[in-house]
């Protein structure tokens, strides 16, 4: 009986052995986990400014407790990418996430992102009038493609207000001024949408009309008709000035009277009486002239008559 138990006991351990043998544990310690990198971004505190906006990103304090970084990848949302641990990029207008991922030596991966803000410069508007002066109708210049530009980007559209003269679009633009002074304001606007405006003034002087022609006294006789005139009428007067130089007579000699017309008018009566002077027998030099968008334009010869 005892020689049995021993055989069994025996057997027992046989088993355990190679089932042990046959488990493949080799019975050593375990081998620890690879710890993934830390990413870190340092941008020296500059994160925002004027664009084109140069930034230098450093990667340096980045760390592996485990082991080694063997790559460092920048991504700077713009389409460009670069490898390094310490690099720089120029931004344009815009705000731009940019992504660092960094490998280390048994190819685990720590990321990190930062943003940045590259704000945009506005264009600047102004622009030369060739002529700014001149007479009625001013067929004038106006040129934005010299004195206007963006320094971070691109002007796209050119916007002109010539108040009742309408709009104009395009860096240079031909426009008729009438006569007078109207202010023009151009809009400039660039790749990134910011505006500039600038407002210049354009003056164009009345013609001056010319003198009128066929210039008769048609009144005859006492006081309702003897102040009578016509002319041929000037194309464009707004106006006409009657003048009278008394040379012998019942009136004061040495006073000299003028009345204005308004209209395109071709005939006028003198008022007569002690206002101006005519009375009957007296001898009298008398010429008229155009007036035209604010300008009076030359004399006609003189006539002479007698009341």
């Amino acid at each position: 009986m005892k020689h049995r138990n021993l055989l069994a006991v025996g057997l027992i351990a046989a088993v355990a052995l190679f089932a042990g043998a046959c488990s493949g544990d080799p019975g050593g310690p375990a081998t620890p986990a690879n710890t993934p990198p830390v990413a870190n971004i340092d941008t020296g505190g500059v994160t925002t400014g004027l664009a084109p906006l140069t930034i230098a990103f450093d990667a340096t304090g980045s760390v592996d407790t485990d082991g080694t970084i063997v790559n460092y990848y920048w991504d700077f949302g713009d389409s460009h990418t670069q490898n390094g641990d310490v690099v720089s990029h120029t931004f344009a207008p815009g705000t731009w996430t940019v992504q660092l991922k960094v490998t280390d030596d048994k190819g685990a991966i720590g990321t990190t992102a930062t943003t940045i803000v590259a704000t945009n410069n506005a264009p600047t508007a102004d622009f030369s009038i060739s002529p700014a002066t001149g007479t009625a109708p001013l067929n004038a210049t106006f040129d934005a493609s010299i004195l206007s530009g963006d320094i971070d980007g691109t002007i796209v559209s050119y916007a002109w207000d010539f108040q009742e003269l309408g709009t104009e679009s395009g860096a240079t633009v031909v426009k008729t001024i009438p006569a007078g002074t109207i202010d023009v304001t151009l809009t400039v606007t660039d790749n990134n949408g910011a505006t500039a405006t600038k407002t210049r003034s354009v003056t164009a002087t009345g013609a001056p009309a010319t003198a009128p022609t066929g210039f008769t006294k048609t009144g005859s006789g006492c006081c309702p008709t003897y102040g009578d005139f016509s002319w041929n009428p000037v194309p464009g007067a707004d106006s006409y000035d009657i003048f009278l130089d008394p040379t012998f007579g019942c009136t004061w000699f040495g006073h000299t009277y003028q009345q204005s017309f308004p209209g395109q008018v071709s005939t006028a009566h003198f008022v007569d009486g002690g206002a101006t002077g005519m009375c009957l027998g007296t001898q009298y030099d008398a010429k008229i002239r155009a007036v035209a968008n604010g300008t009076a334009g030359p004399w006609s010869a003189t006539i002479h008559f007698t009341l």
